[in-house]
């Protein structure tokens, strides 16, 4: 209860429509939904049995650029790319690269607190305000705030 703020309070609005959305079939459906136009090449690149170990971003997106060689330009000079090195564990660990436009990481928040600066990296692309968001948050605990 010491970290929540109330600093915004006042900027919550109520919106329009249903404040809870129970999915038939669960978030499966919403998932299948979205991928549906793009089914084929959505499986064919999916990595089951591997665990994600870094997101490489370029160096060169720094604002103060250094003329270091970073990890990600070993695996491609594009530097809107981003380079994620996965472990595949039903091959004794082999290490596996893939190259994606955009990646979305829904890992725990336990494992986000404890291992975001070093599964992002350069660590120094991460904003201070989402290091602190993310070092803010707690979990385990539902607060409500009624006025």
């Amino acid at each position: 209860m010491f970290e929540l703020s109330l600093k915004n309070f006042r900027n919550y609005v109520n919106l329009k429509g249903a404040q809870l959305i129970e999915l038939k079939n669960g978030y499966k459906s919403l998932i299948d939904t979205l991928i549906k136009p793009h089914e084929k090449e959505f499986y064919s690149k999916l990595n089951l049995n591997h665990d994600l170990t870094a997101i490489l971003l370029s160096k060169s997106l720094e604002t103060t650029q250094t003329n270091e060689q970073c990890e990600h330009s070993r695996y491609t000079q594009d530097k809107n790319k981003i380079v994620l090195k996965l472990r595949d564990k039903s091959k004794g660990n082999s290490e596996v690269i893939v190259i994606c436009d955009r990646v979305i990481c829904t890992v725990s928040l336990g494992v986000l607190k404890a291992n975001l600066e070093k599964l992002i990296q350069p660590a120094s692309l991460i904003p201070e305000e989402k290091l602190a968001a993310v070092s803010r948050v707690g979990f385990g605990t539902l607060n409500k705030v009624i006025r």
